[in-house]
């Protein structure tokens, strides 16, 4: 985390932070887990990296309903289908003929 803040590399430090998170979890450590999370979910969507938003709304959603939050839980996972869907009608409108992004997007 410290390279990625050190270079000035906000995507970088979301991975770095929300991985992180993901062994926090992991290790059952939630409340670690949660604060991570939610820190690397805040710059992936600073930045508009929707790419990497939808992994840490996700797993945000399994932090919360491992802590036992499930209203919280619930709606965290709804705001990851919307970021995907998103990303979808995105690469649609790259280049919808691309056989992997046709793929991708059924």
């Amino acid at each position: 985390m410290r390279e990625a803040k050190t270079l000035n590399d906000p995507r970088a430090e979301s991975y770095a932070l929300g991985s992180l998170g993901r062994l926090y979890e992991l290790a059952h450590q939630s409340k670690e887990a949660q604060t991570l999370t939610q820190e690397a979910l805040a710059i992936a969507q600073a930045t508009n990296a929707a790419d990497i938003a939808y992994r840490w709304q996700w797993q945000l959603g399994r932090v919360l309903k491992e802590q036992g939050n499930k209203k919280q839980a619930i709606a965290a996972y709804p705001v990851a289908v919307e970021t995907l869907q998103s990303l979808r009608k995105d690469l649609a409108a790259i280049n919808p003929d691309n056989p992997d992004i046709q793929f991708f997007l059924t």
